[in-house]
């Protein structure tokens, strides 16, 4: 009787291999599903504009350009406004930009939920003093000073897409597929259980 070798299944081809009598996901299938890999992408995109949108042009004096720092700076050396939630949104303003890197920190460590929540809350941390300004400023000049429209309307610009990345972000959780092989959830190379939704 002839025995005829069975020809090498091709790595592509593979996908699980046997181990202590569990099936467990190659490699290649641990990477990060294409839902999440769009909504990092999103809020990164989103921060990079937000910051850029802070430092650009938000007030105008004659032929000087001042950005959202500068304005705040003034603001608190010359209080204008007795309020306490103004006054703590102008304080926590300068933290805005530390504080956008906190989701692509959680995100490296796979705290999926926690990472889109966050990008919520600073997201329309960003937007809300943007659109007031907007819509309660305007156009409209005073002593020779002017609302510059380009930065608040780049950091609404950011900031909405910062929110859009977190939300999508969040509900890639929900998209996640689990298969369970002969009653065993599907498992990492390396022997652990693959990344969950957090």
């Amino acid at each position: 009787m002839t025995i005829t070798p069975r020809p090498p299944t091709p790595p592509s081809a593979v996908r699980t291999v046997e181990s202590a009598g569990r099936l467990i996901p190659a490699p290649h299938s641990t990477g990060l599903p294409f839902w999440r890999s769009a909504a990092v992408l999103l809020l990164l995109t989103g921060i990079v504009v937000t910051l850029a949108g802070t430092f650009g042009p938000w007030l105008r004096s004659g032929s000087v350009d001042r950005n959202s720092y500068q304005i705040v700076g003034a603001l608190q050396r010359f209080p204008l406004v007795d309020n306490a939630a103004v006054s703590g949104l102008l304080g926590a303003w300068p933290l805005l930009g530390p504080a956008l890197m906190l989701p692509l920190v959680l995100a490296a460590f796979r705290l999926w939920r926690s990472a889109g929540a966050l990008a919520v809350v600073l997201g329309i941390v960003g937007v809300v003093p943007s659109v007031v300004a907007v819509l309660v400023v305007g156009t409209r000049s005073r002593y020779g000073i002017q609302l510059d429209l380009v930065g608040p309307l780049t950091v609404i610009a950011g900031a909405v897409l910062v929110i859009a990345g977190g939300v999508l972000l969040m509900a890639s959780c929900r998209r996640d597929i689990r298969v369970t092989v002969r009653g065993v959830p599907p498992r990492s190379a390396a022997g652990r259980p693959a990344s969950g939704n957090r």
